[in-house]
């Protein structure tokens, strides 16, 4: 858990980089920044992660000996760890659109997407596969649908202002929250 406030971090300084330099007049640097973030963050993660599953088990030992216990522990770590690859991408994305003062997009589908598919995954699917795995399978899907969405319309966002250059002028306080 420690591991995801590190890696949202980075969707701060997005946000943070982007809104600046978008302040500025400067969307070059607002696309360096998103690419940057990116690139650090997935880094960062896989460095941590790697660490982390090789010593998983020893790690795990230390909350409990049992070894059923620390077999559904390291199955919920390796599935968390995936869904922290999607949640990068999310992050990121969101930070890229805040900074540009478009945060509503973002949050809507995070919400229903997070929300939703964890919602009907627990209603529908979990039923006819009752176990840890399938339990937890969940996290990474929701993520996963969450962040190709949210990337999906970072990247439309990005082609509109790229076509259209008179929004390079916007005001970072423009009323459409889109």
């Amino acid at each position: 858990v420690m591991l995801y406030y590190v890696l949202q971090s980075f969707g701060y300084a997005c946000s943070t980089f982007v809104g600046q330099n978008h302040g500025a007049g400067n969307d070059k640097r607002c696309n360096m920044t998103i690419k940057r973030c990116l690139l650090l963050d997935y880094a960062i993660c896989a460095v941590i992660c790697t660490a982390i599953i090789f010593a998983r088990y020893r790690i795990m030992w230390l909350f409990n000996p049992d070894p059923a216990v620390i077999d559904q522990a390291c199955v919920r770590l390796i599935l968390l760890f995936v869904g922290y690859i999607f949640s990068i991408s999310y992050e990121i994305c969101s930070g890229y659109m805040r900074g540009y003062g478009k945060p509503l997009s973002p949050t809507i589908i995070s919400l229903v997407c997070i929300c939703g598919i964890r919602f009907l995954w627990v209603t529908f699917f979990f039923p006819a596969h009752r176990d840890f795995t399938s339990l937890m399978t969940v996290f990474p899907v929701s993520l996963g649908v969450t962040a190709i969405l949210i990337a999906l319309r970072t990247f439309i966002f990005a082609i509109k202002r790229k076509n259209a250059p008179h929004l390079a002028g916007d005001s970072p306080n423009c009323t459409d929250n889109g």
